[in-house]
């Protein structure tokens, strides 16, 4: 074939450009909507406190107002019952009284008396107007921040409502035209996913039986992350419909799940292989579950076996069987606490080594016809 790039690749290559400019476009989008998000939700929450101190605040104010109003009421019930008993005994001494001195006394009195409790009277009205305005403000004040605290809920909710379609779309994604390319070639699609540095270009290459450093072997990336967007295909030696694609690593601190499956194209894929090492990690679940939602098949590779038994085994003295079958049943327990008992089915895990010497061991052979036994449904 010529150097230069035939029409198709150029359509193929300007499509993935388009929806890499669309998906930058929607994480611009998602990272404003989140920072706004995140801001409302700060907001609610200190309005929530505010309001509910506040509310502490006024009732406390409330209560103390009552039951001084009612200690007031008893007060000048106990006020007003004496001032009567006072103008009584006063009329009654006027009654009494012998000369127009004493009477004149006596009036004078009932005069002062009545004047007084007519004082008392307008003093309690005065007090309990003013808590009543009081109370009405407190109200006022409450039915106004209720409505501030709606006004962030429904924001909020507006955001989140947002947020959860952004992620459906991440999720509901369409095929990538390089996936398609394979798929009109009659190709079986096997993605090789893992945590970057974990030896899946290792692997890939000693499957396919590329020496490493060629120009057609798969890049050994050394931990990096890598890019998201099309992968670089690979046809299995003997199985001929059988294509790997050999996956960007994901890991680091900026990586993004949802987008990596999306750019990948990882559910329209025939089998995901979902290389790990130790213990699974929170993407690798992620990305499972995902993949479980979608019908599409995934299968784990726990890897380097080989030289962790070896390593065990001059650690502990024990023989490489007896590392291997503890290694395996430590994987099943971390597994099932991950997924909860029955969630990863454990014939749906194997044990590999990719080193070149170690390609076929373990369960290499019954990883094989599973991927022969894939390649025939399809």
């Amino acid at each position: 074939m010529g150097g230069g790039k035939s029409k198709k690749e150029k359509q193929l290559e300007s499509t993935v450009k388009a929806q890499k400019n669309r998906h930058a476009e929607l994480q611009r989008k998602h990272e404003l909507e989140m920072k706004k998000f995140r801001e409302a939700e700060k907001g609610r929450k200190a309005a929530e406190r505010a309001a509910e101190a506040e509310r502490k605040k006024l009732d406390q104010e409330r209560q103390v107002n009552m039951q001084r109003l009612e200690q007031a009421a008893k007060d000048q019930a106990a006020a007003h019952e004496k001032n009567l008993e006072n103008v009584r005994a006063a009329e009654r001494r006027a009654a009494e009284a012998e000369t127009a001195a004493e009477r004149q006394r006596a009036e004078q009195e009932i005069q002062r008396l009545k004047q007084q409790q007519e004082q008392e009277r307008r003093e309690a009205e005065r007090v309990a107007e003013e808590e009543r305005q009081r109370h009405e403000l407190a109200m006022a004040e409450i039915e106004a921040s209720k409505q501030k605290i709606q006004a962030e809920v429904e924001e909020f909710q507006r955001i989140k409502a947002e947020e959860d379609e952004y992620k459906r779309l991440l999720k509901e994604y369409p095929m990538p035209p390089y996936i398609q390319d394979l798929l009109d070639q009659d190709k079986v699609v096997i993605g090789l996913a893992g945590k970057s540095g974990i030896g899946k270009s290792t692997y890939i290459n000693n499957v396919c039986g590329l020496p490493r450093g060629a120009p057609e072997s798969a890049v050994i990336g050394f931990g990096k992350q890598g890019t998201y967007g099309e992968a670089r295909a690979f046809q299995h030696p003997d199985i001929k419909s059988l294509v790997f694609l050999d996956l960007g690593g994901y890991g680091t601190p900026d990586f993004k799940p949802l987008e990596y499956m999306k750019e990948v194209g990882m559910r329209h894929m025939h089998v995901v292989l979902l290389m790990t090492k130790n213990r699974l990690t929170a993407e690798d679940v992620m990305i499972k579950e995902h993949l479980d939602e979608n019908d599409t098949t995934c299968l784990i590779l726990r890897n380097q076996v080989e030289f962790e038994c070896m390593m065990e085994s001059e650690e502990t003295l024990r023989s490489k069987e007896e590392c291997y079958e503890e290694l395996k049943k430590n994987f099943f327990i971390d597994a099932d606490e991950k997924f909860g008992p029955g969630g990863l089915n454990h014939g749906d895990v194997f044990f590999v080594d990719g080193r070149r010497s170690r390609i076929n061991d373990y369960d290499s052979h019954k990883l094989l016809g599973r991927m022969q036994a894939q390649a025939l449904r399809f």
